[in-house]
C-alpha cells in the first residue's frame, strides 16, 4: 500500500518536474522523489553553501556532475568523498544522501520512457554498460577538457528543451546517450570492466540483480535464481565469477545485507518482522547473519545512521 505526503522540493530538484512521496512499503517509510507523468528529462544546475539531503531516492535515473564541493556522498550505504569534477550516475531505487559544502553541479533526470525512445541496442547499453551495478555505484571523475565538452553537449540539451517540438523527445534522448557514450568512454571510473564485458552477460546480471530485489522472501539459493531468469546455474556462476570474482551466493548475500540496510533506515518494522521479510525464519537467524556480513548487529547499524 503507498500513501502520499504532500508535495514537496528537494534542494537540486526544485523544479514542478518533481514531486515527494513516501512509500509507505515492507521498503519502510524512505522518501521517494519522482518525476511527473508525461515528464522525461530536465537539467538543473544550482550551488550549494551547505547541503545536508535526507536519506532518499529516486524512481528515475540521474547523472550528477559535481563541478566543486567538498564532503561527502552516501550512494546505498557506501561513503564516496566528494571531489572536483566528478561524475556520480544513480539508477532508480539507489539510496542517497549528501553532506556538502560549497557545492556547484549539474543534475539531469531522466526517465525508464526516455531511454524507450531510442534504438533498444542503445537503451540496453544504457541500461546494462552504463547503469548496471552490484555494490558499487558508477563513480568517476573528468578532466578539464571532457568537462568543456560535456558542457558544450549540455547547451544543446538545454536548447532542446527550450524548443518544444513533436520529435524533441527522440532529440533529447539521443543526445542524452551522446553524453553518456563521451563519459563512458573518456571519465576515470571506478568499475570501468563494465566496458569490456558482452551486454548479453550484463543482461543476465542485470536481471539477476532484478530478481533479488523482488525474491529474497522466497529464497536464498541460486539454483531458485537462475531458474527465474532462466540461465543454467553453472552459466550464472561462470558470469558473476568472471565479472565480479564473487559467486551467485555471496551477490545474493550483499543483497539481503542492501535490503536489510534499507528496511533498518525505514525504521518501520521491527527486527523480527524484517526477518520474515528477507526470508530467515527466525531474528536470530537474521541477526547473526548480519553480524557475519557486516560487523555488527542491526541495531549498531541503526546508530550510525
Amino acid at each position: 500500500m503507498l500513501t502520499f505526503t504532500a508535495k514537496n522540493k528537494l534542494g537540486f530538484m526544485r523544479k514542478s518536474l518533481f514531486y515527494k512521496r513516501t512509500l509507505h512499503t515492507k521498503d519502510g517509510v524512505i522518501p521517494q522523489y519522482c518525476c511527473k507523468e508525461g515528464s522525461y528529462l530536465k537539467v538543473i544546475p544550482h550551488n550549494n553553501e551547505n547541503l545536508d539531503t535526507e536519506l532518499h531516492s529516486h524512481n528515475f535515473y540521474l547523472i550528477l556532475w559535481i563541478k566543486k564541493g567538498q564532503g561527502t556522498h552516501s550512494i546505498n550505504f557506501q561513503d564516496f568523498p566528494i571531489s572536483d569534477n566528478q561524475i556520480l550516475l544513480f539508477s532508480p531505487g539507489d539510496l542517497h544522501k549528501a553532506v556538502c559544502t560549497n557545492e556547484e553541479d549539474i543534475g539531469i533526470p531522466f526517465t525508464e520512457d526516455l531511454l524507450n525512445l531510442l534504438p533498444l541496442k542503445i537503451a540496453d547499453w544504457i541500461r546494462y554498460n552504463v547503469f548496471c551495478n552490484i555494490g558499487t555505484p558508477p563513480v568517476a571523475t573528468i578532466d578539464d577538457n571532457i568537462a568543456e565538452i560535456l558542457t558544450k553537449w549540455i547547451e544543446v540539451l538545454k536548447s532542446l528543451l527550450e524548443n518544444q517540438k513533436d520529435d524533441i523527445n527522440y532529440c533529447t534522448a539521443a543526445t542524452i546517450s551522446v553524453i553518456l557514450k563521451i563519459l563512458k568512454e573518456h571519465a576515470s571510473w571506478e568499475n570501468d570492466f563494465m566496458d569490456f564485458t558482452p551486454q548479453k552477460k550484463l543482461k543476465i546480471i542485470y536481471d539477476f540483480k532484478k530478481s533479488i530485489e523482488f525474491n529474497l522472501k522466497k529464497s536464498h539459493s541460486p539454483a531458485f535464481y537462475s531458474i527465474d531468469i532462466g540461465v543454467a546455474e553453472s552459466k550464472l556462476s561462470a558470469i558473476t565469477k568472471e565479472i565480479y570474482g564473487l559467486s551467485p551466493k555471496k551477490i545474493i548475500n550483499e543483497g539481503i545485507i542492501l535490503k536489510a540496510k534499507k528496511l533498518l533506515a525505514g525504521n518501520e518494522l521491527i527486527i523480527k518482522e524484517i526477518s520474515e521479510e528477507l526470508g530467515f525464519t527466525d531474528a536470530p537467524h537474521f541477526v547473526k547473519f548480519f553480524k557475519k556480513e557486516t560487523g555488527m548487529t542491526p541495531g549498531q547499524f541503526k546508530e550510525t545512521l
